[in-house]
């Protein structure tokens, strides 16, 4: 099991006179580990904008958006020689979208440690 937040604060683009609200993000994932090098499990993200866009650029109004996305992850770890590797690959569908687009994303990656 793992998490993380952030809150991101947004400025101004002064050659748009537009500035995206700020938002929080909360990722996590839960996971079960089959073999000393499989592990199966669920992924997920929810990102709030908690202020309104602002500037005359913003031409939709404060636009406060929101998503949630759910989606299945797998890891394999490895020995490349003597050097610890890891190999993952997630799914996300966001399941909900409110005022921003709406869609999945497909993540596939790799670590090592020395």
């Amino acid at each position: 099991m793992s998490g993380a937040a952030a809150y991101s604060i947004n400025t101004r683009n002064n050659a748009t006179d537009y500035q995206s609200g700020d938002d929080f993000d909360l990722d996590w994932a839960v996971g079960k580990q089959f073999t000393r090098a499989w592990n199966v499990g669920l992924v997920g993200y929810e990102m709030q904008q908690v202020t309104g866009d602002s500037g005359s650029g913003a031409v939709l109004g404060a636009n406060e958006a929101s998503v949630w996305a759910l989606g299945p992850a797998v890891s394999y770890g490895t020995l490349v020689g003597h050097t610890p590797v890891s190999f993952l690959a997630k799914w996300t569908h966001e399941m909900q979208a409110t005022r921003t687009f709406k869609g999945d994303t497909v993540t596939v990656g790799t670590d090592s440690k020395d």
